[in-house]
């Protein structure tokens, strides 16, 4: 939901035009798109939602390090009412006891948020 606050529009040659947003945090959600055991290759998705503005920073840590390798991304998409979404996708082979997350960067947050995948990391534990 985009919101304005009273102030931010001013008249510009009969156009209406902001001046300032407020911008709008997204919603993250982080899951096992491809389940495999141990050292088998599988998939993670990270899905950005409902963010504003368009600026988004997307990555994947694995063990706490940034890593690039095998990581796709969906184009920053627009939803229709202001608001845009990305999926991540980081393919990899689980190794024992690693923990991997998905962080994202964006004007509304104060500092990155970082999204363990704390359920696939149980789920390795169940497979060894």
């Amino acid at each position: 939901m985009l919101m304005f606050r009273a102030g931010d529009f001013h008249q510009t040659d009969n156009l209406i035009s902001t001046s300032s947003y407020v911008p709008v945090p997204p919603i993250v959600k982080a899951r096992l798109t491809k389940p495999s055991r141990y050292a088998e290759l599988s998939m993670l998705e990270c899905s950005v939602l409902g963010f504003y503005p368009q600026e988004v920073r997307v990555s994947w840590l694995r063990d706490r390090l940034e890593t690039t390798i095998a990581v796709t991304s969906t184009d920053t998409l627009a939803n229709g009412d202001w608001s845009y979404q990305l999926h991540s996708y980081l393919e990899f082979r689980p190794q024992r006891g690693e923990s991997v997350s998905c962080m994202v960067e964006h004007p509304s947050l104060d500092e990155p948020l970082e999204v363990p995948i704390l359920h696939l990391i149980l789920y390795w534990r169940c497979l060894m």
